[in-house]
């Protein structure tokens, strides 16, 4: 046609067309259920809602000049991930070395996060990213003077279930004095 509004109406709409099939597509293979994963879910997704919480929400577990702050696990999650903050005052030591069996995956929200992986310290500022493979012995320290956080991964979840035992060792043997 001879009409230039027609033509560019035309343009749009193959466009449009187009942007929705992508949506389409992408919204169906974000949608893939049954993962051989999500083996405690028998193939169905059970009935969770979404969660917001303001900053400093969750169920806290104090540890001397440590805390832990869980923002989601268990049930929230289906214990397919567990997602906690954890604070440490300045020149505070961390829970200690340890390994887990599944990756530990950190996002330092504040300050500097000292880290133990491999046999060296590393230095991670707020915005780095830090995944720990299985198996690795890991610690982590705020060897600075404002406090630091970070932001948890693990998955599976259901690491929450821990966390009175550990709050109650910490309570006994509370975060020393970090020695750099």
């Amino acid at each position: 046609p001879a009409n230039g509004m027609r033509t560019a109406h035309r343009g749009r709409s193959a466009s449009h067309r187009s942007g929705r099939r992508l949506r389409r597509g992408l919204t169906q293979a974000l949608n893939v259920r049954g993962n051989s994963r999500d083996s405690n879910m028998s193939g169905a997704m059970l009935k969770r809602s979404p969660i917001v919480l303001p900053p400093g929400a969750g169920r806290a577990y104090p540890m001397g000049r440590m805390q832990a702050v869980f923002k989601a696990d268990g049930q929230e999650t289906d214990n397919r991930y567990s997602i906690s903050e954890w604070w440490l005052d300045p020149k505070t030591t961390g829970p200690g070395a340890h390994a887990h069996d599944e990756d530990d995956v950190f996002y330092v929200l504040a300050g500097t996060m000292s880290f133990f992986m491999n046999d060296e310290w590393v230095d991670a500022t707020a915005g780095s990213f830090v995944l720990v493979p299985a198996g690795v012995t890991h610690d982590f320290e705020n060897r600075g003077a404002v406090r630091a956080g970070v932001l948890n991964f693990s998955a599976p979840g259901g690491f929450e279930p821990n966390m009175p035992a550990i709050s109650g060792w910490f309570a006994e043997n509370p975060p020393r004095d970090t020695e750099v």
